[in-house]
């Protein structure tokens, strides 16, 4: 009976001690942290070579992530342009504006106001009137005093130009020169014999109109010549 007492206890205290160690197994596991805890979730970043920008397209979403080729198109049309425009006349040697003058114009005020000397010549030497008016009343010496041309306002004085002739607007065409500051073309047409006492449209003389705009230079080349108040 001893032996037979003895044999159990024993059984009941191994029984014991294995409920102990897996009561006390299971506690561990229980406050033991997840293994996983702070891990990302598997995904495509982790995959070799998959980008982990890539993003999957939605349904519907499709065309929104189609590249546009609107803001492309201007460009390719700029450039198709360009390539097709026409260069300019490289031949054209004429002063911007010189194909509009209008057609009443003399040839010779047409020859003036291109500075073709030699075409001038050879107007003036065929019988061209050097005293002729263009379209807008002025004496085609005018076109050459508000230009500052002495070579073509001389060569119009010695084929007869009056270089006492009055512009459309009523003005000497000395005034012109004073008025615009002109002073070797002032000092040409007092050479000339302009008349340095003459008055413009509003009787004030050539005097007074370069003393108002400041002109020293053409004042004294006025006071020179005999000009007065």
């Amino acid at each position: 009976m001893i032996k037979s007492s003895s044999f159990w206890i024993r059984i009941g205290i191994t029984l014991a001690i294995v409920c102990i160690i897996a009561a006390v197994t299971s506690a561990v596991l229980f406050w033991l942290p997840d293994g996983n805890e702070g891990e990302s979730s598997p995904s495509m970043a982790s995959t070799p070579g998959v980008s982990a920008n890539l993003t999957v397209p939605v349904p519907g979403e499709t065309e929104q992530m189609q590249p546009s080729t609107s803001r492309s198109q201007p460009i390719a049309t700029a450039v198709a342009t360009a390539s097709v425009s026409p260069a300019r006349d490289s031949t054209t040697t004429l002063p911007p504006g010189a194909g509009k003058l209008p057609s009443e114009d003399p040839d010779l005020y047409r020859a003036i106001w291109r500075g073709s000397i030699d075409e001038m010549r050879n107007l003036i030497a065929a019988g061209a009137d050097v005293n002729a008016k263009d379209s807008d009343g002025d004496p085609l010496l005018y076109a050459a005093v508000w230009r500052d041309i002495a070579e073509v306002a001389r060569i119009l004085i010695d084929a007869g130009a009056d270089v006492n002739a009055r512009d459309s607007d009523d003005d000497p065409l000395l005034h012109a020169a004073v008025w615009r500051g002109h002073i070797d073309m002032v000092q040409f047409l007092v050479d000339a014999s302009a008349d340095v006492n003459a008055k413009d449209r509003r009787g004030d003389s050539m005097l007074n109109e370069a003393r108002f705009r400041r002109h020293t230079e053409i004042e004294r080349i006025l006071l020179a010549a005999g000009a007065t108040e």
